[in-house]
């Protein structure tokens, strides 16, 4: 019989183009990501505008861009109901887009009590015919739960909540029953 050596082939030279291949993939997915995150951003006019804009030249000014409104036009968002008013632990008011087609972005729109309570919306969009429910007690938001954190109730039988856009437009008034 004959005696035949095998050849052993490294594998170094594979290593090697497993290397150099996943971090071309990882320059390209970040050379993706960085043109598409790019187009997000405000154009240099518009940071310069708002710089201009303040009041002390020595304040550190962070541009906030508010999406735009829906038209004062038609009604687009409705306070459904309130539940439990009087008592911290269930006051409960539910909001709706009753808009078909268009979602609504709520950040810095307000809700406010005839007591003079007020709740002030962060980072919500309420997609159509999406609603949201907002109990007065402290708690965790979740996605269509918010918590205005409050140890006292702020609701009373006969009194109004209104909800205002980040403009001071009244949107919606509900009569608590």
């Amino acid at each position: 019989m004959e005696n035949r050596r095998r050849r052993r082939v490294s594998p170094f030279p594979y290593l090697i183009l497993n290397i150099l291949l996943s971090a071309l993939t990882t320059l390209a997915v970040l050379w993706l990501w960085n043109r598409v995150q790019a187009q997000k951003l405000p154009d240099d006019a518009a940071v310069q505008a708002l710089l201009q804009n303040s009041t002390r030249p020595t304040e550190m000014v962070t541009p906030v861009l508010l999406a735009p409104l829906p038209s004062l036009d038609t009604q687009v968002i409705e306070i459904i109901n309130v539940f439990g008013a009087g008592d911290v632990e269930n006051e409960e008011i539910v909001l709706q887009n009753i808009s078909q087609e268009e979602e609504i972005w709520l950040d810095g729109w307000t809700l406010t009590t005839s007591g003079g309570d007020s709740y002030t919306f962060k980072s919500l969009v309420l997609n159509p015919n999406a609603r949201v429910q907002i109990y007065t007690r402290p708690g965790h938001d979740t996605v269509n739960k918010l918590y205005w954190n409050l140890n006292t109730a702020a609701l009373e039988s006969g009194g109004k909540i209104t909800l205002e856009d980040y403009e001071g437009n009244l949107r919606a008034v509900f009569s608590i029953p």
